[in-house]
């Protein structure tokens, strides 16, 4: 087995906020002023939009010792994944720095299980001249809640690593139900949400994994138990391994 399938270590973060009178803080919230009585109806007073571009040169992360992230102008200079099946496409996010890439697909119609975009497409390992190698065989997790993935009304850069720090890309939009899922399978899961969300794929300079949190802002006044320290709702994945290893047991 290629090492390069075993570069995905992914930590989640959940962060979740529930509506009130108050203003709630939000990793990469923008500003806003809570309803009385309700959340705004509109995602950007919750949580920030990325910017469409990001780093004009993401390929030059390696030689900058930078992390970068930003979008694909020419898909000729990214190798595709080894695996030959979903294919990496002109605006697709590169997130680069010198040990590793990752490949995040733009607002789209996907090829994959997951139809809605926002997806990690390839994994792959930074070459001696600070090129991806094109030897990714990651293939498709899908990260949810429930039956649910975020449906992207945008994916942008949130920082493009150009200070220094990490570089992040955001999937912004609400949770909908996976079509294959949400038609064959619904009835096995505890509930649906629909509820504003938000999922970035952090890379810091010199790293090699790329971290991803999960943001959820709950529309309702009651409390939302995900299953963490309760039992009330639970979370759910499902891994393809047909040509990768599980992280995890």
């Amino acid at each position: 087995m290629s090492r390069t399938r075993h570069i995905l270590v992914a930590c989640t973060a959940l962060g979740l906020a529930a509506c009130s009178d108050q203003d709630v803080p939000v990793p990469g919230a923008a500003s806003s002023t809570g309803t009385p009585g309700g959340c705004p109806g509109d995602l950007a007073l919750g949580l920030e939009a990325g910017d469409p571009d990001g780093h004009a040169d993401p390929l030059g992360a390696a030689a900058a010792g930078e992390a970068r992230a930003g979008r694909i102008t020419d898909v000729a200079q990214v190798p595709q994944p080894a695996h030959g099946r979903q294919r990496i496409e002109q605006g697709d996010y590169l997130l680069a720095n010198d040990k590793v890439a990752f490949v995040i697909e733009a607002k789209d119609e996907s090829d994959g299980y997951a139809t809605f975009g926002g997806e990690l497409l390839s994994v792959d390992r930074i070459g001696p001249d600070g090129l991806p190698l094109g030897r990714s065989y990651y293939l498709e997790t899908l990260l949810g809640v429930s039956n649910e993935m975020i449906d992207p009304t945008s994916v942008g850069v949130l920082a493009d690593g150009a200070n220094g720090g990490p570089a992040v890309v955001r999937v912004l939009g609400n949770l909908r139900g996976i079509p294959f899922l949400d038609e064959s399978l619904k009835p096995l899961f505890p509930g649906t949400f629909g509820y504003p969300a938000a999922m970035d794929w952090v890379l810091a300079p010199g790293a090699e994994k790329v971290d991803v949190r999960l943001h959820l802002l709950n529309p309702t006044s009651e409390p939302l138990d995900l299953g963490v320290d309760g039992t009330k709702q639970a979370l759910h994945g499902f891994f393809h391994y047909s040509q990768n290893q599980m992280v995890t047991e």
